[in-house]
């Protein structure tokens, strides 16, 4: 079998990962490889995959959306993401003509309500 071009390569990674008779350590190359290449998601990886970057996020994460599924590591990563997503959201409406949103960073992760990236509240 030539796995030539990437969309054969995520077939068959996504074929391993719904064979539960494959070898363990080839279902974890399967997922470590999905989490790296963008791809659409399938029945085998839908409850790993970010809707957001077309990955699968392997990793125990400090919160996920439960919309898109983007998945963020920690406190920080989340309250930084939030931060730069509201600045920029607050620097377009200004450019194109609309009143600014006056966003005022936040430090604390328990004041963000919903995903910055497809605004699904938590």
């Amino acid at each position: 079998m030539g796995l030539n071009d990437e969309a054969e390569k995520i077939r068959y990674a996504r074929g391993l990962l719904a064979d539960e008779e494959a070898a363990p350590d080839h279902r974890q190359a399967a997922r470590e490889f999905l989490s790296a290449h963008r791809h659409e998601p399938s029945r085998a990886c839908d409850n790993l995959h970010c809707y957001v970057h077309h990955v699968d996020e392997l990793f125990d994460a400090f919160r996920v959306c439960f919309e898109c599924k983007h998945a963020y590591r920690t406190e920080r990563e989340l309250i930084d993401t939030f931060n730069a997503v509201m600045t920029q959201a607050d620097a377009e409406a200004a450019a194109n003509g609309w009143a600014p949103l006056e966003f005022v960073p936040v430090d604390d992760a328990e004041q963000i309500f919903f995903c910055p990236f497809c605004t699904h509240d938590f």
